[in-house]
């Protein structure tokens, strides 16, 4: 019944925060892996849709990550100086405290491994991209123009020096 509560508020973004705090951010975290791990997939084969998909997906797991947090952070605060922590603040089981750490330093895991898969999907289309430019294609006349606009910035900067003195 648990698990059928949290996955339902995982997948219910926008919704009101449980009671239930560390089991929403478990579940939330939980989610968050499986579509990272989706992610690593899609990255590995190019396929930009599911890419996407799951770009926009993580985007809407860490907005209601940052939310189930504040909203933990808020009733902590909030029961803090009455000094009443209620029970899943005050003391976690430990069963649940293992499973958030777990979670947690899984998900970062994942996380830098999409960031090099991305670094690595980059320099692939940077190579792509010089391959398809051909070496007809340089960057000199792009670069004279800019020396030269340069160039002119810098003599009238000069002019109205001496104008001004």
């Amino acid at each position: 019944m648990r698990n059928a509560i949290d996955s339902e508020l995982a997948d219910s973004l926008g919704q009101p925060i449980s009671p239930d705090v560390p089991g929403t951010i478990l579940a939330i975290l939980v989610k968050l892996d499986e579509s990272l791990a989706a992610s690593h997939k899609a990255l590995l084969a190019l396929d930009l849709d599911a890419i996407e998909h799951r770009t926009c997906q993580q985007i809407a797991l860490v907005k209601d990550l940052a939310v189930s947090l504040e909203a933990a952070k808020s009733i902590a605060d909030a029961e803090a100086p009455a000094g009443r922590l209620t029970q899943s603040f005050r003391c976690l089981a430990r069963g649940i405290r293992e499973e958030l750490r777990d979670k947690a330093i899984r998900v970062r895991h994942a996380a830098r491994l999409q960031l090099a898969l991305l670094a690595r999907a980059h320099r692939k289309l940077r190579m792509l991209a010089n391959v398809l430019a051909g070496p007809k294609n340089s960057y000199g006349n792009f670069l004279r123009m800019e020396c030269n606009v340069l160039g002119r910035a810098i003599e009238l900067s000069t002019a109205n020096a001496q104008g001004e003195g």
